[in-house]
């Protein structure tokens, strides 16, 4: 395990809570007029304060509900004094189906729709419990 930049807890309240830089915040791909911090970034953040293999997500739960996939994670932390504090996150992407059917229509999901929706639902769900 890599160790983490000490920070002590007022220096990380402090680095969470300012805003993020603009030059980190992309459009969405596919929602038109949507933000997001890609996975990758939340993922740089979390190794930089805590250290690379300090932290790890368990993925807890998967289903589908109604015309989307959801997943429940934990992110582990381990802050290096013993002490490994679990953050719970929730996320959920649609299932993408042929164009003119009902969001509902299960006999209408594109092939990939799970394969796209699945991985989408988790980086949500790490992004969920990472704001916490």
């Amino acid at each position: 395990m890599e160790t983490p930049i000490k920070y002590n807890d007022r220096e990380i309240v402090v680095k969470v809570s300012t805003p993020c830089p603009q030059s980190i915040v992309k459009d969405h791909p596919f929602i038109k007029g949507m933000k997001y911090i890609p996975i990758g970034v939340i993922e740089g953040m979390l190794d930089r304060i805590f250290g690379i293999g300090n932290w790890w997500v368990e993925i807890k739960d998967t289903k589908m509900m109604v015309n989307s996939v959801v997943v429940v994670v934990t992110l582990n932390v381990d802050y290096g004094n013993g002490k490994i504090r679990k953050y719970e996150g929730v996320g959920a992407a649609p299932l993408q189906v042929d164009a003119g059917h009902k969001p509902t229509d299960i006999d209408a999901l594109k092939p990939n729709a799970v394969m796209i929706g699945l991985p989408a639902a988790k980086s949500f769900a790490l992004k969920d419990a990472a704001e916490h």
